[in-house]
């Protein structure tokens, strides 16, 4: 949870201690109060099965080693919603992180954000780019001030 400063207090006070608080400063920086504790015994395999895409849950049960129902789309996601609500929660929570860290990930951002002054930095990791659109704003990022005001 995020607050400002003038509220941490009734936050802390409010929210569980697992829940993490993070401070935001009256300059607009962010700084943490209490980290977040993680407590996988209130995992639920149905619950992530409905927080993940179908590709997603696919490739959680390929590396679990489960095969894929061959059965008509219209009825494919209840039956993997079916197979998910027997899966040991930990398990599946290991596989979804690995799936959604190759899937989401930043990986191909890296280099391109370290190019960007830091006031787009979040707005270039919140916005999908693909690299036609990154190469766009690296080459705006070096057009002079005086030619980027005549565009309007």
């Amino acid at each position: 949870m995020i607050a400002g400063e003038n509220h941490i207090e009734g936050v802390m006070d409010t929210v569980p201690e697992m829940v993490g608080v993070l401070k935001l400063s009256d300059k607009f920086q962010i700084s943490t109060v209490r980290e977040a504790k993680q407590d996988l015994s209130t995992l639920s395999s149905s619950a992530i099965f409905d927080a993940i895409n179908m590709a997603e849950a696919k490739e959680i049960l390929k590396r679990l080693s489960i095969k894929i129902p061959d059965v008509p789309n219209a009825v494919i996601y209840s039956e993997l919603a079916h197979i998910f609500e027997g899966l040991d929660p930990i398990i599946v929570h290991s596989k979804m992180v690995e799936v959604l860290k190759r899937k989401r990930g930043l990986d191909g951002l890296s280099e391109f954000v370290s190019k960007l002054p830091s006031s787009l930095s979040s707005a270039a990791l919140s916005v999908k780019l693909n690299k036609q659109d990154q190469l766009r704003l690296s080459d705006a990022m070096c057009v002079p001030i005086d030619q980027v005001m005549s565009w309007a």
